[in-house]
């Protein structure tokens, strides 16, 4: 049996490994932007005195259309003492909540002070206007070792399906 010149396997383990990789420069066609849609990055604020973070804000409009699938994109930080829920979409039939996944955003989201992105990903489901409210687990609740008066509550995003 005759065996494969190595610069052939080489380029095509190259080309095999390009591929698997894309990031999106292939105009949004690569898997995770098919499975994340257009993305939106919630706006994310420092811990100035000076100028604190509102603890309930409101944002949008999103406006896509029915079928359609976005994300919103939330930085998590158990040491900046962020961390994130999403409600269901209210009123109920407008979008429908596909799932959450993360992407490490400085090295690893596991070690200590590592942040990420928890990106929560919808779905346009029929024409109308609905609200998804993200409430930051250690600004509401008082209970917990994390929980702080200063902190962000709630962000509410408007969302417009045509």
């Amino acid at each position: 049996m005759r065996s494969v010149p190595t610069p052939f396997r080489l380029l095509v383990c190259a080309t095999v490994l390009l591929a698997l990789t894309s990031c999106d420069s292939d105009g949004g066609t690569s898997v995770k932007s098919q499975l994340l849609g257009t993305v939106h990055r919630d706006r994310l604020f420092t811990n100035d005195p000076d100028h604190p973070a509102p603890q309930n804000r409101t944002e949008g409009p999103i406006v896509l259309e029915h079928g359609k699938r976005f994300s919103i994109a939330m930085l998590e930080n158990a040491s900046a003492r962020l961390e994130w829920s999403a409600s269901d979409p209210q009123p109920a039939g407008y979008l429908k909540a596909v799932g959450t996944s993360t992407e490490d955003t400085s090295g690893n989201k596991h070690a200590v002070g590592g942040g990420y992105t928890l990106y929560f990903t919808f779905q346009g489901a029929k024409p109308g206007t609905a609200r998804i409210v993200f409430t930051n687990y250690c600004g509401t609740h008082k209970n917990t070792g994390c929980y702080s008066p200063t902190l962000q509550n709630t962000v509410t995003y408007r969302v417009t399906v045509r």
